[in-house]
């Protein structure tokens, strides 16, 4: 369906592997990561916004610092590898989080990632195709990142459910039978647990302050085990995408490649790529007594 002289360059597809595998890993913190936060710490949308704010301030930050690096060193591979590990050093914090975390350290890891990956990614795409084919490859590298998007909340909403689904009882049982809440009750209490409805959980019968207390924890327990299969899930995948690194959890992303395999297009960053502005001097006229020199732009 493409023409076939977008894939001479082992590093387009290796490019279009790893947006592939990076739209999958972002949109998984787009999806979840407010809502984990919601649930955990804060439930003022305003703090939640604060706290993804930070992801997206770090984004621009590493964004300039990464171009200049880039453009200094003619090197693409090690940037895009460091943003992957960005990416799995964020999933891995986020798969331990409990309330009792520190989070002031965590949020602007993923907008390092994202700031680092992004622009090396569909550089260095750019770079291996012909100049003919430039607007074609910019459209592809694109679309596979947005059809990233669209698999990956799919894959995790459903990680995210079995997780969830499967232990929900099982620790509101845990933490509100030692408290001596009557069995027959169980039922009644999970399902209004899960649906956050406070007017049926003071209405259930035997129930107490320390119960609800208790059956919240279990719930946020459950929440936490659902929430890291995600983050394992999209850690797995972004360390695939950097290293390499076959992954039972993503046997579906063998097209996908590694940034460990790109190529530094070192040949490429020249000055007619870089385009900048060099002033020349033509000569020079006197005029009126004066000698007047005639530059001009280029």
């Amino acid at each position: 369906m493409f023409h076939h002289c977008l894939f001479q360059d082992r590093n387009f597809p290796l490019s279009l592997g790893c947006i592939f595998a990076e739209g999958m890993v972002f949109f998984c913190a787009n999806d979840h990561f407010a809502f984990e936060v919601s649930i955990f710490f804060s439930q003022d949308s305003l703090i939640t916004g604060a706290h993804y704010s930070v992801a997206f301030a770090a984004l621009g930050i590493s964004a300039i610092i990464s171009g200049l690096w880039c453009s200094k060193t003619k090197a693409m591979r090690v940037p895009t590898i460091v943003a992957f590990s960005f990416f799995v050093l964020f999933n891995v914090l986020m798969a331990t989080i409990s309330q009792k975390s520190t989070t002031s350290q965590i949020w602007a890891f993923p907008g390092f990632g994202l700031g680092i990956c992004l622009p090396s990614l569909v550089t260095v795409a750019h770079f291996a195709t012909p100049q003919e084919l430039i607007v074609i490859a910019s459209g592809l590298t694109i679309s596979l990142r947005s059809l990233g998007g669209s698999v990956g909340p799919a894959l995790y909403g459903a990680v995210l459910h079995h997780g969830f689904s499967s232990i929900l009882g099982s620790k509101i049982v845990n933490a509100v039978l030692p408290l001596g809440f009557p069995k027959k009750e169980l039922p009644q209490l999970v399902s209004a647990l899960a649906s956050h409805n406070e007017t049926m959980i003071k209405q259930i019968h035997g129930i107490s302050p320390e119960i609800i207390e208790a059956g919240y924890e279990g719930l946020l327990e459950a929440y936490r085990i659902g929430f890291r299969g995600d983050w394992v899930t999209t850690a797995s995948l972004s360390l695939v995408a950097g290293i390499g690194k076959w992954n039972v959890v993503q046997s579906f992303l063998i097209c996908s490649s590694a940034a460990f395999f790109l190529r530094d297009p070192t040949d490429n960053f020249t000055a007619h790529i870089d385009a900048p502005m060099v002033v020349i001097t033509e000569g020079e006229e006197e005029m009126d007594g004066s000698t007047y020199t005639l530059t001009r732009m280029s």
